[in-house]
């Protein structure tokens, strides 16, 4: 059974900070910090973006994840490459050999994470979200490739397979492989802090000497009931009632126990 995409975070922060530093130990760390920040608003599990960043990135070793490109998914990432400066935003030069690559950058890790979830969010959701194509430049093709395809949403991540990437036929299973890596660390439950219960208000009463005390229900509903004066005229006098009489009854004897009877 593959994982579900949408939902909450089942591993921690943690135990992928133990696993990317164990794989790249100059990895900038606050990219973590920002899907976890996001995953509530997006309703798109940190965990499992991250696992897939990792594997997208190798571990955010790749050229396409390294500043000034921080491209945390392969958004536009086709593999063209040209000589010629294309002029477009959607392409990034490599100074070692004077290449342009196809492929989007961004300006800092919070626009791309942003753009990771807005970019995922058109796999899962029929409706955008958060301006979703406003952050992802390749949120409107996502939508026309599952028009076209006539493509069910994606639920778990066996259904991402030859979609998020092509031909990708384990695409699913090698994001799951690293999900279930930093699963295994002792890091990796998430705590959840108890919630104390809140305390119920309470109505102040307020005595005057000389007026009866009216006891109101704790609702605004009116009670079926007259109130009840509880100085009856007298102020500061506390209410006696008479005394009841008691009768004492004698005490019955014991019964006398009979004696036993002998079995022959």
């Amino acid at each position: 059974m593959s994982l579900a995409i949408t939902g909450n975070s089942t591993v921690s922060k943690e135990a992928f900070k133990k696993v990317l530093l164990n794989r790249n130990s100059l990895a900038p760390l606050e990219v973590l910090d920002h899907y976890y920040e996001k995953e509530a608003s997006w309703g798109v599990r940190a965990d499992v973006l991250i696992a897939q960043m990792l594997h997208e990135t190798d571990f955010l070793r790749s050229w396409w994840s390294q500043p000034p490109r921080r491209n945390m998914a392969g958004i536009g990432v086709t593999g063209a490459a040209q000589t010629a400066n294309p002029s477009s935003n959607a392409w990034a030069l490599r100074s070692e050999n004077s290449t342009w690559y196809a492929g989007y950058s961004f300006g800092d890790w919070f626009a791309a994470v942003e753009a990771h979830f807005a970019h995922m969010s058109a796999y899962v959701w029929p409706d955008e979200r958060n301006n979703a194509s406003q952050k992802d430049p390749r949120y409107g093709a996502a939508r026309q490739a599952f028009a076209q395809h006539h493509w069910a949403y994606c639920r778990v991540l066996t259904d991402l397979n030859g979609r998020w990437a092509v031909p990708g036929t384990t695409y699913g299973q090698m994001i799951e492989a690293i999900l279930n890596i930093a699963a295994k660390l002792p890091e990796a439950i998430i705590s959840v802090t108890p919630t104390p219960p809140a305390a119920m208000p309470t109505k102040p009463t307020q005595i005057q000497t000389g007026q009866p005390q009216v006891l109101e229900s704790f609702t605004s509903t009116p009670s079926p009931f007259p109130p009840v004066d509880l100085s009856l005229g007298q102020p500061g006098v506390a209410a006696s009632l008479p005394p009841t009489p008691i009768t004492i009854l004698p005490d019955k004897p014991d019964p006398v126990p009979s004696p036993p009877v002998e079995q022959s």
